[in-house]
């Protein structure tokens, strides 16, 4: 277990944060801009100096009120930053090598990850002999999380890693992350904007607002209801975390099918996930239109059949919140209030959802 209470005083922002991180899995650090999640992380990791208690299972890095404080080289930490910088006179090879023999004066343990698995699972190998300037953004990343996993670290720092990374590039890398939490079993803290990382990678949520701690829990109950976080993220960012098992590819049209809700989903191809892995993925609920029969001849190919759980009246709103129960998941479409009155919704109501195969986030 991570313990963190800290605060640190500016002249515009005060962070005062107290939070337990359980090290079996991924956590997401989320919030608006200045509300604190990379003065957070640093402070963690040890670059920014800040008062209180840090605790990693019986390991004590920061405790002002003793006086203790372990130096950032001391701390058992693989941190990479959202602009990962790699020494450009140096090959790939030699990059790694130099964080190697950092990782080596750093800790003499040898209960690390062996460089060639590191280097094999990340798939960097093709790499070596490349220099810097030669690789994309997705590459840049994919040494950088390389780097960061030679130190042998009981926890792994990633401040928004996929910020300069184009979005066919990070679809690529989210699996990657997941063989660290799944092959490695190596936790991380994750700093992000996106909903759709967080989905996919992360089992629980931090959301912090003005330097504190707004909500905190399991993702999926975080995400599921935003209520109260308007200045947090954006309201029509609300949204469904569905479960699936990757069925197939195809690879003429670029599709990937999976199950979930009792039924067959078709979304963007993901090759790199072979089939028969389980997934989650993201259904943004202003993204999810209701029918009450069951259309034909239409572009949308995602028609899952439901019932009306819960309509949410926002008679100041336009717009309203209904709730379809779809096989043992529940998903969430944001209509208009006169969409609920025109189709006669009500709880019960047999209907249909319809989803866009490009607007599922995973």
């Amino acid at each position: 277990m991570l313990q963190v209470s800290l605060n640190a005083q500016y002249p515009d922002f005060t962070l005062d944060v107290s939070t337990n991180i359980p090290l079996n899995c991924a956590t997401a650090i989320i919030g608006p801009n200045g509300s604190g999640k990379t003065t957070l992380l640093r402070g963690v990791v040890g670059l920014t100096p800040v008062d209180g208690r840090i605790s990693i299972d019986d390991s004590v890095w920061l405790d002002t009120a003793s006086g203790t404080c372990i130096p950032v080289h001391k701390r058992p930490v693989g941190y990479m930053s959202q602009s990962p910088v790699l020494l450009p006179h140096l090959s790939v090879r030699d990059n790694l090598r130099f964080a190697d023999f950092l990782a080596r004066r750093k800790d003499a343990r040898s209960d690390g990850i062996p460089v060639d698995v590191i280097i094999d699972s990340l798939n960097v190998r093709d790499l070596l002999d490349r220099r810097p300037h030669a690789l994309s953004g997705g590459e840049v990343s994919r040494i950088a999380l390389a780097q960061a996993l030679m130190c042998k670290p009981k926890l792994l720092m990633l401040d928004e890693p996929l910020a300069s990374v184009d979005v066919d590039r990070k679809a690529e890398f989210v699996p990657y992350l997941k063989s660290v939490l799944g092959e490695h079993q190596v936790p991380m803290l994750f700093v992000t904007h996106s909903l759709s990382e967080v989905a996919a990678l992360c089992e629980r949520t931090v959301v912090l607002r003005n330097g504190r701690v707004h909500k905190e829990g399991e993702t999926t109950a975080v995400l599921q209801n935003l209520k109260g976080t308007e200045d947090v993220l954006d309201e029509f960012e609300a949204g469904t975390i569905l479960h699936g098992k990757i069925l197939r590819h195809d690879p003429v049209f670029h599709l990937t099918y999976l199950s979930s809700c009792e039924q067959e989903l078709v979304v963007p191809t993901q090759d790199l996930i072979d089939a028969g892995e389980d997934v989650r993925f993201r259904v943004r609920a202003r993204d999810v239109s209701l029918a009450t029969t069951r259309p034909e001849e239409i572009s949308i190919r995602n028609i899952l059949k439901g019932k009306v759980l819960h309509i949410e009246d926002r008679a100041e709103a336009p717009h309203c919140e209904v709730q379809v129960s779809c096989g043992d998941e529940v998903i969430r479409a944001l209509v208009t209030r006169a969409s609920v009155f025109d189709l006669g919704l009500n709880v019960g109501s047999q209907v249909f959802a319809l989803i866009k195969s490009v607007t599922i986030e995973y």
